[in-house]
C-alpha cells in the first residue's frame, strides 16, 4: 500500500476542486466556481513542489 503524503493529498484534494469547480459552474453558482478554481490552483502548486519532475511548473 502507498504511503499517502502532504504532495499526493493535496493532487487529491485539487481532483475533489475541480469536480466541485465544473459542478458549480453548471448549477450556475459562477460566484463559488471562482473561489474552487483558487484553491484547485493553490492545492495543485503545493502537490507539483513534491515531486521532482513536476516542481519547474510551480510557479506561485
Amino acid at each position: 500500500m502507498r504511503k499517502i503524503n502532504l504532495y499526493s493529498g493535496s493532487l487529491a484534494i485539487a481532483l475533489i476542486l475541480l469536480l466541485a469547480t465544473f459542478l458549480a459552474f453548471f448549477l450556475g453558482k459562477i460566484n463559488l466556481s471562482g473561489i474552487l478554481v483558487l484553491g484547485f490552483f493553490g492545492m495543485l502548486a503545493i502537490g507539483f513542489s513534491g515531486y521532482k519532475n513536476l516542481n519547474g511548473y510551480v510557479f506561485t
